[in-house]
């Protein structure tokens, strides 16, 4: 984006303090100093203190320095996502001394400035979802989970207040907005579910939400469900399943979580009724894992 103040300070003698602060961002070396960021944002917050793309710059560049790939080497062979992307390191003789592999990295302290950017982005332009969505994506790559949770509690009451609130990047009303938190959210809940430690409760909270805004919506019922399962209420579970199931009778996973749940139970006569119904819609790959779960009733 070029400022059109620009020209503005052109005609009245102040061109030196009009900068394109993108493009000098861009133009920064690799391993530039974080300082070197700091410099041009200080002087764009000084001369365009309310320009949105002053916030999402800063936080960008911020939150990509705090997450920039480190270079590991180490005597161990790597495991997990570098278990299959690593240099392994002879020595003169041609034994192994050593492996050298890329990881990425999660500076805290890094991203607090990311964030304190953003945050302050949105004082200026709290209409704009795509700060907010940014800023709720990166909590979650951090692990930071409650603070992901609020953040999304934070959309949803402002999405029920002023259906017509939010802006995107263009800094126009879209009228879709409504949709784009719908939608968007889900991705969130996906990976609190992925997640190594339980973030069942923020699920539930969030899902119940969502509930109360889109009754229609089955998949926050099943992730009511799934969470109270996995929490050893079983009894519950069903409650919700039943709910998810009612809005689509021919849902395959609902049926097998019913089924699942209800064999938790103990209902074995329930949980073969609902495999039974799932074989039905089901394709004939999951018809082969219904089938072992009725053999296995």
């Amino acid at each position: 984006m070029r400022y059109v103040l620009c020209l503005w300070a052109l005609l009245t003698g102040l061109a030196a303090h009009c900068q394109d602060y993108k493009s000098a961002i861009r133009a920064l070396p690799k391993d530039a100093p974080a300082d070197s960021g700091r410099r041009i944002f200080k002087d764009w917050e000084d001369q365009f203190p309310k320009d949105a793309e002053l916030y999402i710059s800063a936080f960008n560049y911020f939150y990509n320095l705090a997450t920039k790939e480190a270079i590991i080497m180490s005597t161990e062979r790597p495991t997990g996502d570098a278990a299959d992307n690593f240099m392994t390191l002879t020595d003169s003789t041609g034994a192994i001394a050593g492996y050298m592999y890329g990881a990425p990295r999660r500076d805290t302290v890094l991203f607090a400035e990311a964030l304190g950017w953003i945050d302050k982005g949105i004082s200026f332009f709290s209409d704009r979802l795509d700060m907010r969505f940014g800023k709720t994506f990166t909590l979650g790559k951090f692990f930071f989970f409650d603070q992901q949770a609020d953040e999304i509690l934070e959309i949803l009451k402002l999405t029920q207040q002023f259906p017509l609130f939010w802006k995107w990047s263009d800094d126009r009303p879209r009228a879709e907005a409504a949709e784009l938190v719908r939608t968007g959210i889900q991705d969130y809940l996906y990976e609190m579910f992925a997640a190594k430690e339980s973030q069942c409760g923020n699920i539930i909270v969030i899902s119940n939400e969502l509930i109360q805004m889109y009754p229609k919506d089955l998949v926050n019922y099943s992730n009511v469900g799934a969470c109270m399962a996995q929490q050893g209420d079983f009894k519950g579970a069903v409650g919700y399943f039943e709910q998810a199931l009612a809005l689509d009778g021919t849902d395959v996973l609902v049926l097998m979580n019913l089924a699942a749940t209800h064999s938790n139970l103990g209902n074995k006569a329930r949980a073969k009724e609902y495999y039974g119904r799932a074989l039905k819609y089901a394709d004939p790959e999951t018809k082969q894992q219904i089938k072992s779960e009725l053999d296995a009733l």
